[in-house]
């Protein structure tokens, strides 16, 4: 019998605005920064983190206001506003894919952009921070890594306690060695004809990060008129950025493919979800991906997946078309259809989940919901049966 999920929405605002492309169409960030709803209700759940130190689901958010990053009790359905708007300039509007949480007790994030290239100059760049769980103590501003350029993702290497960044824009990648302070900027990773970079950077097992970088070569164009996404790696011992002439396609094809998320599985893979809605897995001892399957036929976009100690993972898939959840069996290479990211309550669907995150514990996912062209986005909770 199929499992079945209790699913809820959970909003900040109830911002409605009919449909988004024609209510600002045309806006740029000056105007929603103008704007009162825009500026404080236009919201999206861009990263979650659950907490197991204080039960809590940590959210950070994209809200023009600069009040980014708040935290979810799932025991009274609440939502309380850690403050960041307090250590914020005008321009970090976004915590996107960068809430991670360290052995030294701290959670760490980084701010992402809304802004144009008009005005990037007057822009300092994105900030690295950290702050405790429970709300004990202030949010600790670590400094800005690379200036005037704002960051994307975040991933940690526990091991070494190095934090790897992606930034936009330009995409470029950097490390944060958390003991001494220090940021490097690694170079670029992006043609700027279009995103090259993984949605978020993962660590293997031995230490070395991967993600992917954007070449205008590619087949059936000519240079500057193609798009050509290759699979990158930097290992920290040998202080070396490699860039690997082939995407998650394979090699010899002139891949497109987009990695929407990518997380270490625990069994010495990590798996890649992208922007077509397939699975990879990738074997980093060979750089070499494998096509896994594409749990939803239809739906675009796998953006969510949360890998657990038992051997399991589950996968959010879904572009605006309806975002479902789905199992995945590592062991035995099985996709179960969870059901659709729907509140019969409130009688609305997910449009697109675009995080995913656990409390194991209890056995609830929570998906970080973003752009849904018709209300302000929420955060979801789905209870397995």
């Amino acid at each position: 019998m199929p499992e079945k999920i209790e699913v809820k929405a959970h909003a900040i605002t109830e911002y409605r605005y009919g449909n988004f492309l024609s209510a600002f169409d045309g806006w740029t960030f000056r105007r929603f920064r103008e704007d009162p709803r825009a500026l404080n209700d236009w919201i999206a759940f861009t990263t979650v983190l659950y907490c197991p130190e204080d039960g809590l689901v940590h959210c950070g958010l994209t809200r023009f206001n600069n009040d980014i990053l708040h935290v979810f009790n799932p025991a009274d359905e609440s939502f309380r506003s850690l403050g960041y708007n307090s250590v914020a300039e005008a321009y970090e509007v976004k915590v996107h894919r960068s809430l991670v949480m360290h052995e030294d007790g701290y959670i760490y994030g980084a701010t992402a952009l809304l802004h144009d290239i008009d005005e990037a100059t007057l822009a300092p760049g994105g900030k690295l921070f950290r702050y405790r769980p429970w709300g004990e103590g202030q949010i600790e501003v670590l400094g800005v890594p690379v200036p005037h350029a704002y960051i994307q993702s975040l991933a940690l290497d526990r091991r070494r306690g190095i934090l790897y960044g992606f930034t936009f824009t330009p995409e470029r990648m950097f490390r944060f060695d958390i003991a001494t302070g220090q940021a490097r900027d690694l170079g670029l990773i992006g043609s700027g004809l279009f995103i090259g970079q993984a949605h978020r950077p993962c660590v293997d097992d031995q230490g070395v990060v991967w993600g992917t970088w954007g070449s205008y070569y590619s087949r059936g164009s000519l240079p500057t008129e193609g798009r050509r996404v290759c699979l990158l790696s930097y290992d920290p011992d040998k202080d070396e950025l490699k860039f690997h002439q082939y995407g998650l396609e394979g090699e010899g094809v002139s891949s497109a493919e987009m990695a929407d998320e990518a997380v270490n599985g625990g069994d010495g893979y990590l798996y890649l979800g992208t922007r077509s809605g397939a699975l990879y897995r990738l074997d980093p001892r060979l750089a070499r991906p494998v096509f896994l399957g594409k749990p939803g036929f239809y739906l675009e976009r796998l953006g969510g997946i949360v890998a657990t100690s038992d051997g399991r993972m589950y996968l959010a898939a879904g572009d605006r078309d309806g975002a479902r959840v789905y199992r995945y069996h590592m062991n035995r290479g099985e996709f179960d259809d969870l059901g659709p990211v729907f509140d019969p309550q409130r009688g609305v669907s997910a449009e697109k989940i675009h995080c995913l995150t656990m409390d194991e514990k209890r056995n609830i996912l929570y998906g970080g919901e973003i752009d849904n062209v018709r209300r302000s986005s929420y955060l979801w909770s789905m209870r397995l049966g």
